[in-house]
């Protein structure tokens, strides 16, 4: 399972005070929390941040992330690197049975009625106990729910359940201290999209039974009172899990081997010393934490059980570290929140608060600015929008998840321009981005053609999937259904494909889709003059009205962001069929399963999404998605049109030798 945990952060539960009316700023020399010079409110008796239940005070600080023992496979995949880590807090023990069934037992009351899905998807996995060659049934059944193993760390739970467990938790402490402070009543009849959340709470969209609002200073506003807002310090940060870097950090617990910034140890276990066991003469040769010792034996020889534990142990069974963690080793594994990417170089992380998987996200709005809700009750997220971060340094798009991870795929497809704007700082790197926009303009395209042939030979082969009713026939067969003449298909000889994007890509699927016989044009908004034996160059009106498919290879720019959308495809003269292997947002996914509904458009193929991250998806993304994975008309796939050994060989030599003539001008 895992620690959920939470960042600390300067705030406090303390109220605003009438007697703070006399402090005044330093800036201005007004007073504040003073309603008749306009009520600009500050809390000066904040201190600290209460600490929630259950959680310890983990101080930060900077310590070498990584391998420790010797690397006897000469992998390097977690090669030590110096990183800094943010005071934080974190729970004292695993998340036990009881926290989780009490988790269950909310979301049942809550949601059971109306929404039994999502009682059902928060449950756990209690199959992991099953064995081929071992009898486990009892632990099956009994595990998670029988008082005897209440203390017990839970198991079988996912990473998004995990997730899940922190978004209920951060809402139900939220909602505890709101009502120990008379805020808020307590509301057994909650229910559905009428539930505590913070997010909705701070938004206005969530009322409550009402104790008392704090006093409102604001003349403006016209009311006497106020809900509670951030800057009061009452409501606590999200819980969430740990990254990688805090949870290696607190299991270390080098607190207790550091005088005046000198680590005495590198320790290998949350304890001192290279031993399993306790070297202390009054607990000599014991086991420091729950492990397996070797095959058959889980729990050491009757009448000296030295762990005490043929499965996991109660979360307090063995000795805390030196920030009074306990079960940092053994016992279980547990979640972080990371998306694990062996890392190579050290350049790859970040020095501070080291951390891979973040995607962006902000509030929903609907047309008034007010923030959206879903079913549960939670303010739904959606991605930051491309065109709107097109002039930040620090970040361009919402999902940063695969950035600069070191290996060959992440570097498909790069514009060099943009990666140097994000990734350098210095003067002296960008005089290196100022000479590479001067001298080598011609590269700006970057090496698509390392994996055109692969991204143009998936292409054809989704055409001819789509053409056949492969996928449709396939789904139906394995569901006992042979149906020939329903799966009729069509051939690509007698079709015209119309390609948007003649880049290397576009170039050779045209001398690809030759051998076929069919009708090649192609529009580019950027190219003219192309055209040759294997294409015929059109206007994008040509195109729309004689094309059967309609196949995209274009970057995302201002001019392609959603460029499939319901005009286009009201546009179209023939029912088409769709192709995407370029960029997701090229695409409006609404409007192409209104497209698929109205049967505008015959059939899809999509090797990209808008939001690749699947376990991070919105509710609408989500929907979306089970709509085209669903329809047997439909082929996604994980964008892997450039993903052969042959063009990851071919992209390394390409990208060398730009390179290499770069750094020669």
């Amino acid at each position: 399972m895992m620690k959920s945990n939470k960042l600390i952060i300067a705030l406090s539960s303390v109220f605003i005070l009438a007697s703070c009316a006399k402090e005044k700023s330093s800036s201005t020399g007004w007073e504040y929390n003073n309603s008749k010079n306009g009520g600009f409110e500050t809390n000066n008796k904040f201190e600290e941040q209460i600490t929630g239940p259950g959680l310890l005070f983990v101080e930060g600080g900077a310590f070498t992330m990584g391998r420790v023992e010797q690397d006897v496979m000469y992998e390097w995949n977690n090669v030590p690197r110096k990183v800094t880590v943010s005071s934080f807090y974190l729970d004292e023990t695993e998340v036990r049975n009881v926290d989780y069934l009490e988790y269950l037992h909310w979301i049942k009351r809550v949601y059971a009625q109306s929404y039994p899905e999502v009682y059902k998807k928060s449950l756990p996995d209690t199959l992991v106990w099953r064995d081929k060659l071992g009898y486990n049934e009892p632990f099956v059944t009994q595990y998670l729910r029988h008082p005897a193993y209440q203390n017990y760390p839970v198991v079988g739970v996912s990473w998004t359940q995990a997730n899940d467990f922190c978004i209920w938790r951060t809402d139900r402490v939220n909602e505890r201290i709101l009502i120990n402070e008379g805020i808020l009543k307590e509301d057994p009849e909650q229910a559905d999209d009428n539930t505590f959340n913070t997010e909705a709470y701070l938004a206005g969209q969530y009322e409550g039974i009402i104790g008392r609002n704090l006093k409102n200073l604001d003349p403006s506003t016209g009311e006497k009172t106020r809900r509670v807002r951030v800057e009061d310090g009452l409501i606590l940060p999200k819980y969430r899990l740990a990254t990688e870097a805090e949870w290696e950090f607190a299991a270390l617990g080098y607190v207790g081997n550091t005088q005046e910034e000198n680590t005495s140890e590198r320790k290998l276990y949350p304890w001192n010393g290279s031993s399993l066991r306790n070297g202390d003469p009054k607990n000599q040769g014991e086991i420091m934490a729950n492990f397996k010792r070797g095959r058959g034996d889980n729990m050491g020889v009757a009448g000296n059980l030295n762990d005490n534990a043929d499965i996991t142990a109660p979360v307090r069974s063995y000795w805390p570290n030196d920030y009074g963690l306990y079960n940092m080793a053994g016992n279980v594994s547990e979640w972080v929140m990371d998306v694990y990417r062996p890392e190579i170089e050290q350049t790859t992380i970040a020095d501070h608060r080291s951390f891979r998987g973040n995607v962006y996200e902000t509030d929903s709005l609907d047309a008034d600015g007010m923030v959206n809700i879903d079913k549960l009750g939670r303010v739904i997220q959606e991605p930051v929008d491309v065109q709107g971060n097109a002039y930040r340094r620090n970040y361009k798009k919402a999902d940063n998840i695969n950035f600069l991870d070191g290996d060959i795929e992440s570097q498909m497809g790069i514009d060099w321009n943009t990666y140097l704007e994000e990734t350098t700082t210095s003067d002296t790197a960008r005089v290196q981005i100022d000479k590479w926009n001067r001298s080598a303009s011609k590269y700006k395209d970057n090496a698509p053609e390392g994996n055109s042939n692969a991204v143009a030979e998936q292409t054809i082969g989704m055409m001819l999937g789509m053409l056949a009713n492969i996928s449709r026939s396939s789904r139906q067969v394995r569901n006992g259904v042979w149906d020939r003449k329903g799966n009729q298909g069509k051939e690509l000889k007698n079709l015209c494909v119309g390609i948007i994007g003649y880049g290397n890509v576009g170039s050779t699927l045209a001398k690809l889709l030759h051998v076929f016989g069919c009708k090649v044009m192609a529009y580019d908004k950027f190219k003219v003059g192309f055209g040759n034996e294997f294409v015929e160059e059109v206007s994008l009106e040509k195109l729309k009205s004689e094309a059967d498919l309609v196949t995209l290879h274009v970057p995302l720019n201002e001019f392609s962001h959603e460029m499939i959308n319901q005009s286009f495809i009201s546009e179209m003269g023939n029912p088409f069929y769709l192709l995407n292997l370029s960029r997701g947002y090229v695409v409006k996914m609404s409007d192409i399963i209104f497209g698929l509904k109205e049967g505008k458009i015959l059939g899809a193929s999509l090797d990209v999404l808008p939001n690749e991250n699947i376990l991070n998806l919105t509710d609408k993304e989500q929907k979306e998605l089970y709509y085209l994975s669903e329809n047997e008309d439909v082929i996604v796939t994980p964008h892997v049109g450039g993903l052969t050994a042959d063009s990851y060989k071919l992209l390394a030599e390409v990208l060398a030798e730009k390179l290499n003539t770069w750094i020669k001008k």
